[in-house]
């Protein structure tokens, strides 16, 4: 928020946690989560959303039973070890053009990467009979491999 802050991309984070929340049978009631962590979860959505919608944000808080304003709120910390990804889908372009998607850790190399790209099964597809004249890769975020 601090940094870049885009109205649309916020948005689509919370409608994010909205996604997860119905995944978990929040609105079917048939929750798979306990109570306090659905409340939690419950907090941090209004708490995000108090950003955008102040009022709605604030009768929501209230239906929590919550005594004053969510705008005096305390906002929740950010712990940088439980947002980190696990595994990132990375895709892979061919000529620019894209053809598969690959999942790898953060922190792999970029020859492993590269590796990886190369022996995707749907990738592979693209490239027989053809030279690999480069490989592009953009860490974290992109393959290209250019061919003739």
């Amino acid at each position: 928020m601090e940094t870049r802050w885009h109205f649309n991309t916020s948005i689509a984070a919370i409608m994010e946690l909205v996604n997860e929340l119905y995944d978990l049978g929040v609105a079917q009631g048939e929750e798979r989560v306990s109570p306090p962590v659905l409340k939690a979860s419950l907090e941090t959505l209004i708490l995000m959303l108090s950003l955008f919608a102040p009022h709605l944000a604030d009768e929501l808080w209230k239906s929590l039973g919550h005594e004053g304003s969510v705008l005096t709120a305390r906002w929740p910390e950010y712990r940088e070890e439980l947002a980190r990804e696990e595994e990132l889908e990375i895709p892979v372009q061919v000529n620019g053009k894209l053809r598969g998607r690959i999942r790898v850790v953060p922190d792999a190399g970029e020859d492993g990467v590269r590796e990886k790209a190369l022996n995707d099964e749907r990738v592979s597809e693209f490239l027989n009979g053809k030279k690999v004249v480069k490989v592009i890769v953009i860490p974290q975020r992109l393959v290209n491999i250019v061919v003739r």
